[in-house]
């Protein structure tokens, strides 16, 4: 089509004639998507009563989308594009793009970058697959063209009734720090000629039907001056745009990254007074940092940050359109609550030379962190010449990372057994103040293993996508949950390529356009990751592996696709600081404990991190794969079912279960499937806190049950059933994995031999221990150990008080404290089996790992004021410092403070101070000690004590009234701890015989 006239401007359409559900051949235009573009943008009227955006421009157009194919040759379209540079076009449209890429490693777009270089503006569609977050195609996404967004429009009403299209692709984009769709334009229900058959006009909606709006009035801007260049053409149309475009169903005014700058208005177009320029080689060298928000300072009509961490600057240079020089405009900008921005002026004089402004950005409200802001900077004209106001669009990404540096992208677990537990290092983030690590059940991962022939023909792995291994799977529905999807190949040597696509046309084949993740290293091994938001139908995607070069080879494949934002589960748990600061380093503990994984197998989850509960500002990938089949040792209790996986052949020989003193029978079962054989042995005084192998199955006294399938029993009752240690062996004699549930149940004498309150320490192990007291309705304890690096800590356990079965189960909890108040976090359980009256057996689940203790009573007495007892040995806190606490144990000649206290991060750590000989109540000052010590099942040593501070305590009318603590830690372990407490029993005291 040729409509030559006064416009004197070039307009080359490149669009894609194919509608892949019908299958019409592109080059013959059938389903008459190019006609209709094509007049969209200049058509001239002929006598129809309407024409396109600049009817007396020239089209040019190119056939870049071969005959009989339902997709467009990239070849063939790079060379379409560089021909209508070398044929000198002003203004390119291009109805035409997929899936959201890297702009700098694109053929396409960097074709359109010579194009932008040669001055000529391209206006691309974004791309019909929003409404999601994240669904601009490339090359749409590319800083230097034109992205248009989809919107309808009352053409009785300018401005008052734009809305949105719900198809219209939404940023962000890649690269992060550039504001994508760029602009709005008409694309709903468009009439527009059209060559199908005898039809000549129809309607028809798309991204694709908007793109030839903003291409036409390029060219009716261009028309007004011929040298006028592509920099001073979009940012007139870019900053006098109308951000009037609103989004169903509320009609809310769309974000910057729905709506761009807003929808396009040519006439104020005429009249902008600045225009942005990009200086030459800007746009190749903002590659360089692409995924950190390396762009924010390309010298674009928009402002976008995608990696501000706490606060930022971007900077902008405006220079004064040809006879624009002199107008006057005012500085204003504003960001959503909770975040600034200040420009570096207020004012200035457009100028032919430019005028610099730096605009400083900044985050005040935490619960901003790793959300996306938006705002706007206006320029407005003071001069009262008629020329309009400009304005900017803002969007701030506010990162809660400094750097890359500090977090890993994925916390990879190899392990060995089935539970455990490693320690993640951290920082680079902002302040955490009220801190909340949160680890989501872990899900498990399909893995399998293919034989992928090579592809012949692997310059193109969508030719025959028959020839590649392909799968099918879904993401499900679910309204505000997002979902991870981690897919991974591994194989030996051949060069295997990853694609990953969502089924848009859900005709269950991979299609180039449909492409979301694609990994194509020189390597075997590759991976794709990606976040879906679930909405209210769910969402079928597509991975393929290509090999790429070798014989056909084993591939073995992963895939999980893992919900994210759930709370701290049973299968993975993460504890760490209670508070930290800026770029401060820190540790962060995640426990995983689940079952039924096997060998060669894997699992996926995530950490969340948060600096306010429920305010994830950042989600870490955690895998763990296992590479073992001997299971862990677990300490059971009764009455709770453990899962148990074996493999073929496997035994599980370090399951125990510890049997009160006062019980009279004790049942071992299994229940699940495949064939199981069950043992039972009793082990006299074990030692700790290692759990060792179960005695050989065929040793004298172990019992069995053998029977056929894997429900098993054995009970011990009467002169057989002796109490303490007893292991419960389930043996997988079956040729396949095995699944069991292995429960342990007592039946007990009616006597009162019960676990009991007090203090307790581990003969042989001195230096830890165990302080036990009621807390109202319940049993508290305390227990003072240490970390792996010896340093010291404490655990929290609350439960029921203990019955008369003589066995006591309780969760145990890790503190954290924010500065003010803590928090506990489940990591464990423990089971306390009385064996006398002052003895009992304490076995303890925790971060992944089991022991056990044989505990004994420390103390029993009171000191005396005054000829009357003092009974204070019990656990002690001030109700205004809720979260710390003491526990005491005061005898007529010794007296033992332990003060839980936390560190500078907010972790929990114990100081110790005690003192010999007769009891002295005026002596008010004792030496407060921090104890370098053993782990649970480390090694006994004596601990080391290094003098940190001063305990003092009070006591009115033979009552413990008052604790205070003046200390500053040491050996590693950094902050100080200086309360004067008003204290109060937790809950009773031990009394004084």
């Amino acid at each position: 089509v040729s409509t030559p006239g006064a416009c004197n401007s070039k307009l080359v359409g490149l669009w894609d004639f194919t509608v892949a559900a019908n299958g019409l051949a592109p080059g013959a235009d059938t389903d008459g998507h190019g006609t209709h573009v094509a007049a969209t943008a200049a058509g001239a009227a002929f006598g129809a009563g309407f024409s396109g955006v600049a009817p007396r421009a020239n089209i040019i157009s190119y056939k870049g989308c071969p005959d009989d194919s339902d997709g467009c040759d990239g070849t063939a379209l790079v060379r379409s594009i560089d021909q209508a540079v070398a044929d000198g076009v002003d203004v390119i449209n291009y109805s035409i793009g997929g899936g959201s890429r890297d702009p700098w490693v694109y053929s396409d777009t960097d074709a359109f970058l010579g194009a932008r270089d040669a001055g000529v503006v391209v206006a691309a569609a974004a791309g019909n697959d929003g409404p999601d977050f994240g669904t601009v195609h490339s090359p749409s996404n590319a800083p230097w063209v034109f992205s248009v967004a989809a919107a309808s429009h009352d053409r009785n009403g300018p401005g008052s009734a734009d809305i949105l299209a719900d198809f219209s692709g939404r940023g962000g984009v890649i690269p992060f720090s550039v504001l994508k769709p760029d602009i709005t334009a008409p694309g709903v229900q468009i009439m527009s000629a059209s060559h199908t058959g005898t039809t000549t006009t129809r309607l028809l909606s798309g991204t694709s039907m908007a793109a030839p709006h903003v291409a036409g009035a390029a060219a009716l801007l261009k028309s007004t001056n011929p040298a006028l260049g592509a920099d001073q053409l979009m940012s007139a149309l870019q900053l006098t745009a109308r951000p009037s475009v609103r989004r169903m169903p509320a009609l809310d005014l769309s974000d910057p990254h729905h709506q761009g700058s807003g929808m396009v208005d040519v006439a104020k177009a005429t009249q902008a007074g600045l225009y942005l320029e990009v200086a030459p080689g800007s746009f190749a060298a903002a590659r360089s940092s692409v995924f950190t928000g390396g762009a924010q300072n390309l010298n674009l009509p928009s402002l976008a940050h995608g990696g501000c961490f706490i606060s930022c600057t971007v900077a902008r240079s405006f220079k004064a359109m040809p006879g624009a020089a002199g107008t006057t405009y005012s500085v204003q900008a504003s960001l959503g609550a909770g975040a600034s921005i200040t420009p570096s002026v207020t004012s200035f004089a457009a100028s032919n030379g430019g005028t610099a402004v730096n605009f400083a950005i900044s985050v005040q409200d935490s619960r901003l962190i790793g959300e996306w802001v938006y705002g706007e900077v206006t320029l407005t004209n003071t001069s009262g010449n008629g020329r309009p106001d400009l304005r900017l669009p803002v969007a701030v990404y506010f990162s809660p990372l400094s750097s890359e540096a500090g977090v890993p992208a994925e916390i990879t677990i190899n392990a060995t057994h089935e539970r455990g537990h490693v320690d993640v290092q951290l920082g680079d983030l902002v302040p955490l103040p009220n801190a909340r690590f949160v680890a989501g059940n872990l899900v498990a991962a399909t893995v399998q293993t293919r034989n992928i022939p090579v592809d012949p023909t692997n310059d193109d792995a969508f030719d025959n996508v028959q020839q590649n291994y392909v799968e099918i799977f879904q993401v499900p529905a679910g309204n505000g949950i997002s979902y991870r999807v981690r897919i991974s190949t591994q194989a030996a040597n051949p060069d295997i390529d990853l694609f990953v696509g969502r089924d848009a046309n859900t005709n269950g084949v991979p299609d180039e356009s449909e492409i979301v993740c694609e990994s194509r290293s020189p390597a075997s091994d590759e991976l794709c990751e990606f976040t879906v938001l679930g909405g209210n139908n769910g969402q079928t995607f597509w991975m393929m592996a290509q090999n790429w070069s070798g014989p056909g080879t084993n591939v073995r494949i992963s895939r999980a696709v893992v919900p994210s934002g759930a709370g701290n589960g049973e299968s993975l748990v993460a504890t760490g600081p209670g508070h930290t600061d800026a770029n401060e380093d820190f540790t962060v503990r995640i426990g995983y404990d689940d079952p039924t994984l096997g060998q060669g197998q894997e699992r996926l989850g995530f950490l969340s991190i948060q600096p306010e509960p429920g305010a994830t500002i950042l989600e870490i990938p955690v895998r763990v794969l296992r590479n073992g089949s001997a299971p862990s040792p677990y300490a059971l209790a009764p009455g709770q079912a453990r899962e148990v996986l074996l493999g073929a052949g496997v035994a599980h020989d370090r399951l125990v279960f510890d049997v009160p003193a006062n019980a009279t029978a004790v049942s071992f079962q299994t229940q699940g499937t495949g064939s199981v054989s069950l043992y039972a042995a009793h082990v006299a005084n074990p030692t700790g806190p290692v759990i060792q192998p179960a005695p050989a199955r065929n040793a004298p006294g172990v019992l069995s049950a053998t029977g056929a399938g894997a429900n098993q029993t054995i009970t011990v009752s009467g002169a057989s059933l002796q109490p303490g240690r007893w292991y419960v062996t389930p043996v997988n004699t079956g040729a396949s994995a095995a699944t069991v549930d292995v429960t342990a149940n007592i039946t007990t004498s009616t006597g009162t031999l019960k676990v009991k309150g007090g203090s307790y320490y581990a003969p042989g192990r001195g230096g830890h221990g165990i302080f036990m007291y009621p807390a109202g309705a319940e049993q508290a304890v305390l227990w003072y150990t240490y970390f792996q690096d010896g340093t010291p800590t404490w655990y929290y356990m609350q439960a029921p008080q203990p019955g008369s079965n003589g066995s006591w189960t309780t969760p145990i909890y890790r503190a954290a404290w924010n500065g003010s108040a803590n928090h506990l976090v489940e990591v464990g359980d423990a089971v306390m089996s009385a064996t006398t009256d002052s003895q009992f057996s304490f076995a303890y689940n925790l971060d992944g790992f089991t022991g056990v203790e044989s505990m004994d009573a420390f103390l029993v007495g009171c000191p005396s004021i005054g000829g009357q007892p003092v009974d204070a040995s019990g656990n002690w806190f001030d109700p205004a410092r809720a979260g710390s606490g003491y526990s005491v144990q005061l005898h007529p000649n010794y007296e033992f403070f332990a003060a839980f206290i936390y560190d500078e991060l907010g972790l929990p750590r114990f100081l110790a101070a005690e003192r010999g000989g007769a009891f002295n109540a005026a002596a008010n000052s004792l030496q407060l000690d921090q104890l370098q010590g053993f782990a649970p099942l480390g090694a006994h040593a004596a601990p080391v004590r290094t003098a940190v501070g001063t305990l003092g305590r009070q006591f009115t009318a033979n009552v413990l009234t008052g604790i205070s603590v003046d200390a500053t830690f040491g050996n590693g372990v950094s902050g100080t701890w200086d309360v004067d407490d008003m204290v109060v029993p937790l809950g009773g005291t031990q009394g004084c015989p």
